[in-house]
């Protein structure tokens, strides 16, 4: 599938981390994400190779806080997902708002929920802008998890 090999890698037309093929703002770890750029030039996220890889981690993190760590609202998985010292309050606000979902309300697992919070914190992670993760690119990745 094409989609699967789009990469943003370096390109300044971009925001930071869409530029690193992580558009959710994946912190470094030592975990061997598929994909994952083992000498990056910064020292805060991870960079993939690819932008679905990217997306992959993100949704592995996700759907980890989801099922072991029975974070199920916007507001809990934010907790757990947000960057520490980030301001909270705005960020459950703007993902509660661009997907629908209120931030106490318990979001279904499924393809179309996900889909639109991974797209919300991916917007606030790029400042605002739109992260691009066409729907077709979204439901590829799912079926890796």
């Amino acid at each position: 599938m094409e989609i699967l090999n789009t990469s943003y890698l370096g390109n300044s037309n971009y925001p930071r981390l869409m530029r690193l093929n992580n558009p959710g703002g994946v912190l470094i770890s030592k975990i061997s994400w598929t994909g994952k750029i083992t000498k990056p030039k910064q020292k805060t996220y991870e960079t993939f190779d690819l932008y679905s890889n990217g997306i992959h981690a993100m949704l592995a993190i996700i759907a980890n806080y989801y099922h072991l760590e029975k974070a199920k609202t916007i507001e809990k998985l934010i907790y757990r997902y947000a960057k520490p010292g980030t301001e909270i309050t705005d960020y459950i606000k703007q993902v509660s708002i661009g997907s629908g979902f209120r931030p106490r309300q318990v979001i279904p697992w499924n393809r179309h929920a996900i889909y639109l919070i991974i797209n919300e914190i991916a917007r606030w992670e790029n400042k605002g802008r739109n992260p691009i993760i066409h729907p077709d690119l979204f439901a590829a990745v799912w079926l890796k998890i």
